[in-house]
This record gives structure tokens, C-alpha cells and sequence, in this order.
């Protein structure tokens, strides 16, 4: 591949629409390695043909060169695939992974006023709805940014009495930091609206995969259920019950892992044996110390795994029955059948998981009971907590990953309208406050995943007419331990690196050492004036910047 990544031009079309080509659109590359572009700007089509080494950040900016500007921040498709979109954010990200043909528009910048503010956050569609919320996807007007926008009216909550649910998910959402936790960006809100900012996860919920195949296989269960635990594990390390284990609040991102979301029945605890007595959950999945209203603590989420576990290798929950007093009944007295087909250790697991005496379950001592059982022998706990495993599959780029009860809902433009407001002394939300987190892409968000940058030479990564306004700085190496550093525990989980938009325009003064905190993580920086160049030699990267 030693020639310019932009192979090819063609004609430009213009026509009162842009044209759309779905049969090109193939979750695969092609065997050259190469990627075709379809640009439409202003209602005119250009196609290019790229080398598929290049990166998001590089096409980005060859979309501003090739329309004289620096005000493309990212680039979407025309169909709306969420997890291409999503991808086109992330700077970093190669192509090689991408389907062969791509329809893309350019996404432009707009100044905000506030990261804090609605008005900040372009809306695009309905992706999730609950009791007294609705999840929109959002894309942020000033990086380009996709988020996912839980909009929960004031009106509806002081209705159902449900205040303490949204501050208490609030408080916890503002503390977490794991890989396999929800990450919230911001939170705010305004006369009529309390607004979540948080990472969007374009895999969709478990429960809409599950639904699609039936049930899983024991490999498949295995790996999203050991991820589980490790979110699990660490909340309960920080004092927190999660309470409401079911498919429908698994998440998957865009590489596979799971996120656990909607923490509106989490609870903070002060000692890991204290006990709860509100009455929350699904019906299906609640536990005999839940119905029996005598209290319920820690205990109650390792139940939860045990249905988790039963419906994911099933595809039913535990003592389902469409009469909820029968399946209360069943809950509490009833011994739980299991099918023919499913491995002895699998229902030994489930059996000690969802014992109806809560002290007698496994995970009640601590979690390394459950890690430590047979089922679970397979797992490499610091590789899977890295990220280094590799999930069963990853979320589709050639349709939706949403349910379409959901994209069909009519977004509820007014919530996008008002300005941010702070409650006066005495007001039911003064609790709620008005915060920027950001750790979505400052900390252990999707855009934290292990990425890589091709191995090959990258040598002609910049076109001859992208370099020839270029200056080049000195060459300076990175070095990237390579091994899992072994201290680094679901206590521990905070890894803080660099995020650049790309409209910052960066004064490199050489030498410059570029440091990662962690294995594997590189970060092409400001892709609109800097172009890559890496040679890979073992744990040493050679890295040469070009700036405009």
C-alpha cells in the first residue's frame, strides 16, 4: 500500500437529493484494503477511494480540505447506521473495520455557550423510553460528539413520587468510573426537565440481541455474564446496590462490552451489611427478600445475577408465569426447573445464585466465590477487566441496533428548548445539581477503548496536496508498556488521557513526549492539523507530527 490513500476521484453529480447506495454498504473490507467514499455536501456527491489504514481524523480532514474549510468536526452517515455514526467521532479509529462503501455527510461546528445547556445538543432520535423518561440521541454542536440524552420530566416524577430515584441516580452516576458502568458526561436541568448527558452505547440493549437469537450459548452467556460481575463487583466495593438486573439495562458499546445503565433504584449503602426496605424492581425479577419486605441487601443483586444468568441461556427469566401471583408464589416457595440441554455447572451456578435463603448464596461472603466457581474457570479476570477478551460479536454497522417501538417515538422537541435553571433554596430539586463531569471522553468512556492504529507503514498517510502547507517537527518516540500493569484493580479504575477536538489548533514545540497510562492506547491528536506516522518496533513507537 505504498501510494496515496486517496486512490480515486470521480465525477461529481449533482442532483436536488442525495442519492443513496445500500447494496455497497458491507459489514466487511474489501481484499485490497481499500474504502469508498461517497461525500455528499451540499447536495453533490463526490465519491474517493481511500486506503483503509487511514483514520476517522485523516478523513475529516480531507473533507475540510477538499471543501476549503476547518469547520467539519465529524461526519455521518446518510442512512443513520448508529454505529458507524458513533465510530465517525472517534478520531483515532482506522477504517479497516468499516463497511466498503460509506454514504457520509459532514457534521459542522457551532459554537455552545455551556457544556451544562440543552441547547448545546443537536437531537436525532429516540432510542429508549421507561416509566418517566426518554432516551434521545444526541449529537453535541461543538465536537460532534454523539451522546445519549435521558430527558425525565419534573412533572411525571413528582407525579409517581419518584424523586428520590432520579437524585439517587444522579449522586451515583456522578461518582462511577469503570469500563462496564454507564459513564455520565453531564447533568442539568431546566424548569420542566432534568437531562442526563451520557455515553452513547450503539450496540443497543442486550435484551434486543437476546430477543433476536432466542437465547444464548453458554460461551456467549458466559462472557457478558462475567462482565457483569466485574460491574457488579465494583459497586458493590463502592457501596452501592444496583437493585434492577436485567437485560433490558445492559448496554452494549460499539466494540462489544457491556455497560450497565439506568440506575434509578441504585442505592448508596454506609456498611456492606446494611439493609434496604423500599419495595422496587420488575416484577419478574425480584427476589424472595424483596417480596417478603423484611429488608434486603447486597444479596439481592446476586439473585439478580442468577436471573440474569437463567434468562440469558433460556431466553425467559426464572418462575415466569403471566399471572404475577403465581409467579410471586413460584419466586418464594417454588424450586426452580431448568432445560436438558444446559450443563451441569451452568445450573449449579443459578441453583447457589438464586437461593431463596439470601445468606446461603453464593457471592454473599464476596465475589470471588462466584469468580472462583467451575462455570466461570475459563474467565481471565485482569484480561477481560482490560478489555483484551474478545466479545461474541460486535454491534451491527448495516442496521439499526434499536428497536423500532423506540426510533418511531416523536422526540419531544420541547425539552430541547429551555434554558438551564437553578431551583431556588427549598425547591424539591435543589439536589439535582447542574454538572460537567466529562469523563466520557476524558476518562473510561467507549472513546477509552483499547484502539489501535494499523501496524503497517503509515508513511503515506497524508496526501501530497494535504502536506504541501505542512511544517514538519522533530521526531520524538513513545513508549507503550505493553503489559497489564497487575496492580491495577476494580478499586483502582481511572484512566485519564487526552481528548483533542479538532478545531484546537496545537503549538508543538519539540521535543515533545507523548505518555500513555495505559497499554495500547494512542490518541492521534487534533486530526485537523496533525497526520500520524507510526513504525512499529516492538514497545517503541517512532512518531513524526505535521502541522499546518
Amino acid at each position: 500500500m505504498g501510494q496515496s490513500p486517496m486512490i480515486q476521484e470521480s465525477n461529481s453529480k449533482s442532483t436536488n437529493r442525495p442519492r443513496l447506495n445500500h447494496a455497497r454498504t458491507k459489514p466487511f473490507t474489501t481484499e485490497n484494503g481499500t474504502i469508498t467514499i461517497n461525500f455528499s455536501i451540499n447536495s453533490e456527491i463526490t465519491t474517493y477511494t481511500f486506503d483503509n489504514i487511514v483514520t476517522v481524523g485523516f478523513l475529516i480532514s480531507e473533507a475540510n480540505r477538499l471543501t476549503k474549510t476547518d469547520n467539519i468536526i465529524a461526519l455521518k452517515t446518510l442512512e443513520g447506521i448508529e454505529t458507524i455514526d458513533y465510530l465517525l467521532t472517534i478520531y483515532e479509529k482506522t477504517l479497516d473495520h468499516f463497511p466498503t462503501s460509506l454514504n457520509l455527510s459532514p457534521v459542522f461546528f457551532e459554537k455552545i455557550e455551556s457544556e451544562i445547556e440543552i441547547q448545546s445538543y443537536h437531537p436525532i432520535k429516540v432510542i429508549g423510553k421507561g416509566g418517566f423518561s426518554q432516551v434521545t440521541l444526541v449529537r453535541q454542536k461543538n465536537t460532534g460528539r454523539l451522546y445519549a440524552c435521558k430527558t425525565v420530566s419534573k412533572a411525571n416524577i413528582l407525579k409517581q413520587k419518584k424523586i428520590c430515584h432520579v437524585l439517587s441516580e444522579h449522586k451515583i452516576l456522578s461518582k462511577v468510573s469503570h469500563p462496564f458502568v454507564i459513564q455520565l458526561h453531564s447533568c442539568f436541568q431546566t424548569i420542566d426537565y432534568l437531562h442526563f448527558i451520557l455515553e452513547f452505547c450503539p450496540g443497543g440493549e442486550l435484551f434486543y440481541h437476546l430477543g433476536n437469537l432466542g437465547r444464548f450459548t453458554e460461551d456467549q452467556a458466559r462472557f457478558y455474564f462475567a462482565e457483569v460481575v466485574l460491574a457488579l463487583e465494583y459497586l458493590h466495593e463502592n457501596k452501592v446496590l444496583f437493585r434492577d438486573l436485567k437485560p433490558e439495562n445492559i448496554l452494549l458499546a460499539s466494540d462489544g462490552h457491556i455497560k450497565l445503565s439506568d440506575f434509578g433504584l441504585a442505592r448508596e449503602i454506609i456498611r456492606s451489611d446494611e439493609k434496604r426496605y423500599t419495595y422496587c424492581g420488575s416484577a419478574e425479577y425480584m427476589s424472595p427478600e424483596m417480596l417478603s419486605r423484611n429488608g434486603h441487601g447486597k444479596e439481592i443483586d446476586y439473585y439478580g445475577l442468577g436471573s440474569l444468568l437463567f434468562e440469558l441461556l433460556t431466553g425467559s427469566p426464572p418462575f415466569y408465569d403471566e399471572s404475577i401471583e403465581k409467579m410471586f408464589w413460584k419466586i418464594q416457595h417454588e424450586e426452580l426447573s431448568f432445560p436438558k440441554y444446559m450443563s451441569e455447572d451452568a445450573v449449579d451456578l443459578i441453583s447457589r445464585l438464586l437461593d431463596k435463603n439470601e445468606k446461603n448464596r453464593i457471592g454473599s461472603k464476596n465475589f470471588a466465590d462466584i469468580k472462583d466457581h467451575i462455570w466461570l474457570s475459563t474467565i481471565h479476570w485482569k484480561r477481560l477487566l482490560h478489555k483484551k477478551a474478545s466479545p461474541p460479536f460486535v454491534p451491527s454497522m448495516s442496521r439499526s441496533n434499536f428497536a423500532d417501538e423506540f426510533t418511531s417515538m416523536p422526540i419531544e422537541i420541547e425539552a430541547f428548548s429551555e434554558d438551564t435553571w437553578k431551583p431556588c433554596e427549598g425547591d424539591r430539586f435543589i439536589e439535582f445539581d447542574n454538572l460537567y463531569v466529562g469523563r466520557v471522553s476524558d476518562g473510561w468512556g467507549e472513546n477509552m477503548r483499547p484502539s489501535y492504529v494499523s501496524s503497517g507503514d503509515l508513511s503515506t498517510v497524508n496526501t501530497n496536496s494535504s502536506i504541501q502547507h505542512a511544517q514538519t517537527f522533530s521526531r520524538t518516540e513513545s513508549f507503550l508498556d505493553m503489559n497489564i500493569d497487575e496492580s491495577f484493580t476494580s478499586e483502582n479504575i481511572n484512566l485519564p488521557r487526552v481528548s483533542l477536538s479538532p478545531k484546537i489548533h496545537l503549538q508543538l514545540n519539540p521535543p515533545m513526549l507523548i505518555e500513555s497510562l495505559s497499554s495500547d492506547f494512542l490518541l492521534e491528536a487534533s486530526p485537523m492539523k496533525l497526520a500520524l506516522q507510526q513504525k512499529l518496533r516492538k514497545k517503541n513507537l517512532n512518531l513524526t507530527f505535521i502541522s499546518k
